[in-house]
């Protein structure tokens, strides 16, 4: 399965700290029983990679 997370206002706030502190763990959880996870997001990819290794 496919699971994609948006980043803005949703795991990340406007100022750009994470929203909730059980979401790194929740997605290492889902990889650990195979499912795919990414970030959706319209934010510019360098935004993004700075958030990466919570998927990691």
């Amino acid at each position: 399965m496919l699971v994609l997370f948006d980043l803005d206002k949703t795991l990340i706030n406007v100022q750009y700290q994470y929203t909730d502190d059980g979401m790194a763990a929740a997605v290492r959880r889902a990889r650990e029983r195979g499912h795919v996870v990414g970030l959706n997001s319209d934010s510019p990819v360098p935004v993004l990679l700075r958030h990466y290794d919570l998927s990691a």
